[in-house]
């Protein structure tokens, strides 16, 4: 029997009823390692994740970056050890399916499951079995995760791909978390109905398959909900102008409130720094309510004289707004504020985080390679001739469709292989710089009639 704290949310879809354990809140010292294929190994959404949680909840836990471009689950279960395990995380979140199915078999259409398709989903269920089996067996905790969906709405075609064996693959994943009491990431139900109803705002990239910037800040928002980050408003702060009253403060404080007949001025202290989104996202309220539940820092102020009022941070001016502006409300999470600024400075780290992590599983994708030419991993220059070896032997010929893929894979792996320590001490040393820098500030408000 599930308990309490981890409570189950009923979900209504086609197939019936479906039920999904809400995953665990991340706490102060969670290492957390999301294993997968090249959506992971893209990751962006992961980093996002971990940004949300240093703005609401300052502390060190560390999302790490498991995934490798092209991978199945029986590749996973194969580096588990080495790649996961042996990094002594205390959660592993897993996610596989889009290579599982081979799309091919779908290209046709139809939504039939003959034996084809169904000998590589069974595959499928087994090495997700075994990789629980393995981390069980770890004393690490299992979180599975549904896989994004095929985008084959955005030309109205849904004959180009079939989305059966990707839907089929996600109704493994819930099976296995009820039979083991899982808990669990939906992403492929809500993705799907965002491709459907939002055709013109796509969350994927051209190829269909892997999502795009928004995409993963769409992922981002349903971990994050499912997590337990969408917790409340950055901030929330009302205050009567006309009495000199604070009203409400709510993940805030207000102190030193001084009012006049040209205006207002406060100390401000929001406990919530703001996430600041790159341009690759906009189009993110139109599928969730992203701003709202994630990016809202509220700040009400009613009760002055009709007009426009200057808004300055620190005697530094961040906006103008009319009377009946501010006693609707203003969001200051847009405004340059000092708390989007401290907020740049945890961001900064983010993307040292990002690039460490894509330097890093560069390394461990090749590293594939040169073991398969008995390379020794421990040797970067035997690697490095391992790899050019494997290349050679596989294109040397021959161009191949996904030649200039691999020649950009090698390529990368010569240059990053040789760089593993260093780049190991700067993913440790951005970690820390990240948790210094993910605490709010506070600052003066002064709003003046103009």
């Amino acid at each position: 029997m599930f308990s309490g704290k981890k409570c189950l949310s009923l979900l209504f879809v086609l197939c019936g009823v479906l039920w999904v354990q809400a995953v665990t809140p991340f706490k102060d010292g969670d290492k957390v390692i999301f294993l997968g294929d090249s959506i992971t190994h893209g990751g962006e959404f992961l980093y996002w994740v971990q940004a949300v949680h240093q703005l609401r909840n300052p502390g060190k836990i560390r999302l790490e970056n498991a995934g490798i471009s092209g991978d199945v689950a029986s590749g996973g279960l194969a580096r588990l050890g080495y790649d996961v395990l042996d990094k002594k995380p205390n959660r592993v979140f897993i996610m596989f399916g889009m290579n599982d199915i081979n799309l091919s078999l779908y290209s046709k259409g139809g939504t039939a499951m003959d034996e084809k398709r169904m000998k590589p989903l069974k595959n499928y269920e087994n090495n997700l079995n075994r990789i629980c089996d393995r981390l069980k067996e770890a004393g690490v905790t299992a979180v599975l995760i549904t896989p994004t969906p095929y985008n084959q709405y955005v030309n109205n075609n849904p004959s180009t791909y079939n989305e059966a064996g990707l839907a089929a693959a996600a109704e493994i994943v819930r099976k296995i978390a009820r039979e083991r009491g899982l808990e669990t990431v939906e992403f492929h139900i809500p993705m799907t109905e965002v491709l459907k109803k939002q055709p013109k705002i796509s969350p994927m990239r051209k190829d269909n398959v892997h999502p795009n910037a928004l995409g993963h800040l769409l992922m981002a928002y349903y971990l994050c909900r499912e997590a337990g980050l969408v917790d409340g408003r950055i901030a929330e702060v009302s205050i009567d102008a006309a009495g000199g009253k604070v009203k409400t403060a709510n993940h805030a404080a207000v102190r030193n409130v001084k009012t006049g007949a040209g205006g207002i001025s406060f100390e401000y202290a929001p406990e919530r720094l703001p996430f600041i989104p790159d341009k690759q996202h906009e189009g993110i309220d139109a599928l969730v309510p992203f701003t709202a539940d994630l990016n809202t820092e509220f700040l009400q102020v009613s009760g002055l004289a009709d007009g426009n009022y200057q808004l300055s941070a620190n005697g530094a001016k961040i906006g103008v707004f009319t009377s009946d502006a501010l006693a609707k409300g203003i969001n200051l999470a847009v405004l340059n504020t000092p708390s989007r600024r401290q907020a740049q400075k945890v961001f900064a780290q983010i993307r040292v985080i990002r690039s460490c992590f894509a330097r890093l599983r560069s390394v461990v994708q090749g590293d594939r390679f040169a073991k398969s030419q008995n390379a020794d991993l421990s040797d970067p220059e035997s690697c490095c001739k391992a790899v050019d070896q494997w290349y050679k032997s596989r294109f040397i010929d021959r161009n191949g469709s996904n030649k200039g893929y691999y020649t950009n894979v090698v390529k990368n792996y010569k240059k990053n292989k040789r760089q593993v320590p260093a780049t190991l001490k700067q993913l440790d040393a951005a970690y820390e710089k990240l948790y210094q820098e993910s605490h709010p500030v506070s600052y003066k408000l002064e709003l003046k009639k103009q």
